[in-house]
C-alpha cells in the first residue's frame, strides 16, 4: 500500500482517491483470487514443478520444525544450515567494511537465488541489466518510469500465468 502512495504522489493523485482505489482492489481481489487460485491449483498443486510456491514450502518446513523440533530435519540439512549461517554472517561483516562493501554479493540475493526457480533469477537479471542500461537517463525520468515498468512486468507475468492455467484447465493447452 505504501508504494501506491509514493507512486500517487509522483503522478499527483490525492491520498483519498488512492485509499478508495485500494479498498476497491481488496474487494475485487477477494472475489477474483479464490476462483483463480482454485483454477491454478486444480491444474498444478502447490509445490509441483509448474507451481513451485517456494515460500509456501519454506513455511511448511518451518511448521514441521516447530511441531517436531530438530527431528524434522536431516543431519545434512542442519550442517548446511550452519554453513549457510556462517557464510551469511561473513558476507554481512564484509559488506560493512568500507573498501569491500560495494563488491560483496548480497547474502539475501544468494539465498533467494538458491530458493527460487531459475526463471525468477533470469527475470531479475534482465531487469537489473535494463536498469543499468538506463542509468544515463535523468533521475526524475527513472523514478517515474522504471518502477512502473517493473511492476507492469511482474503483473503481466502473473496475468499470463493465470491465462495459461485457464487454457490448460480448459484443455486448450498442454501442460508441458
Amino acid at each position: 500500500m505504501l508504494w501506491a502512495f509514493r507512486a500517487g504522489r509522483v503522478v499527483g493523485t490525492p491520498p483519498s482517491v488512492l485509499v478508495r482505489a485500494q479498498l476497491l482492489g481488496i474487494g475485487v481481489g477477494v472475489l477474483v483470487a479464490w476462483p483463480v487460485y482454485t483454477l491454478i491449483t486444480h491444474q498444478s498443486p502447490p509445490g509441483s514443478e509448474a507451481f513451485p510456491a517456494p515460500s509456501a514450502r519454506l513455511w511448511a518446513a518451518m511448521a514441521s520444525v516447530a511441531r517436531e523440533g530438530s527431528a524434522a530435519v536431516s543431519s545434512e540439512t542442519l550442517v548446511a544450515s550452519a554453513v549457510s549461517l556462517g557464510l551469511a554472517m561473513s558476507l554481512a561483516l564484509l559488506e560493512a567494511a568500507p573498501r569491500l562493501g560495494r563488491r560483496v554479493p548480497s547474502a539475501v540475493g544468494i539465498g533467494m537465488g538458491l530458493l527460487l526457480p531459475p526463471s525468477y533469477g533470469l527475470s531479475m537479471f534482465l531487469g537489473a541489466t535494463l536498469l543499468v542500461a538506463l542509468r544515463q537517463k535523468p533521475a526524475k525520468w527513472r523514478e517515474m518510469h522504471v518502477t512502473a515498468a517493473g511492476a507492469g512486468g511482474i503483473a503481466g507475468e502473473a496475468v499470463l500465468g493465470v491465462v495459461i492455467a485457464a487454457l490448460m484447465a480448459a484443455g486448450w493447452m498442454d501442460g508441458r
